[in-house]
């Protein structure tokens, strides 16, 4: 296993007015040098419930405002690592859609495709739940990786405009499943 991007590394926050960035700020070499900066996880708690968890708090853009944050989160990886699949931890309140380099890679309350400026969350991720990470496998996810420089980007998602919380708190790790011999028999 390779940890990618661990629990409170640098991440820069964008809650978005508009839709003028489309996909483009999902990849490596977007300049987000105007965007809020600080660690994951990203969000904000008016109660007391995901305090621990926010340490770049979006609570003044987003409430009220917008139901969707964008969020980038850089790692590199070595060159000649072998990565083959990827694992991705999410703690999350209400959804979020994950993209590794611009490629979807996985997704939680929220609707197909690629989401977009002002998306919603589908459904609530209760808070008892969203303090745990739950774990996305993808297969294939590694076919996104390049060596250098990537970008793990999420679209987080609440459920109201209104509501009184949000969290993203991401962890990416990458996994080799090894080589298929085809001249060995396995069982």
């Amino acid at each position: 296993q390779i940890s990618l991007v661990g629990s409170e590394v640098p991440a820069r926050a964008l809650v978005p007015s508009n839709g003028n960035l489309g996909m483009t700020w999902m990849q490596p070499d977007f300049d987000d040098s105007g965007w809020l900066s600080g660690q994951t996880g990203v969000g904000y708690d008016r109660n007391a419930t995901y305090r621990d968890l926010i340490n770049l708090d979006v609570r003044s853009r987003m409430e009220n405002e917008n139901t969707t944050c964008f969020i980038r989160v850089p790692f590199t990886l070595e060159a000649g690592a072998s990565v083959s699949g990827l694992l991705l931890r999410m703690k999350y309140d209400d959804g979020f859609i994950a993209f590794v380099n611009g490629q979807r890679i996985a997704g939680g309350n929220a609707p197909e495709g690629n989401g977009s400026w002002n998306t919603t969350a589908t459904s609530l991720h209760d808070d008892g739940e969203a303090v745990e990470f739950v774990d996305f496998t993808v297969a294939g996810g590694a076919n996104s990786l390049r060596d250098g420089e990537n970008v793990l980007a999420i679209i987080g998602l609440n459920d109201n405009l209104g509501s009184s919380d949000f969290v993203i708190l991401p962890e990416l790790v990458g996994f080799d499943a090894g080589e298929l011999n085809r001249d060995e028999m396995l069982y």
